[in-house]
């Protein structure tokens, strides 16, 4: 149980590593990220924040789960 919890732990954090930073950006920028999104799929500030949000929400219940599991 420990191993696996230990493999989830580092695949979490490897996730969290190589996800973007979130950068924020202002007026044109904004309008040409949105473009860009539109025409090429690319993601915006809105879409990292959202997926920065997942991925802590995530940290947090591996963290109960393994707080859970060495009680």
């Amino acid at each position: 149980m420990d191993s696996l919890l230990n493999t989830l732990e580092q695949k979490l954090y490897d996730i969290y590593q190589i996800s973007p930073k979130i950068v924020s950006r202002r007026g044109l920028k904004n309008f040409g990220g949105i473009t860009l999104r539109t025409l090429f799929g690319t993601a915006t500030f809105n879409d990292l924040h959202s997926l920065h949000e997942a991925l802590g929400e995530l940290k947090s219940r591996d963290s109960d789960i393994a707080h859970s599991l060495s009680s």
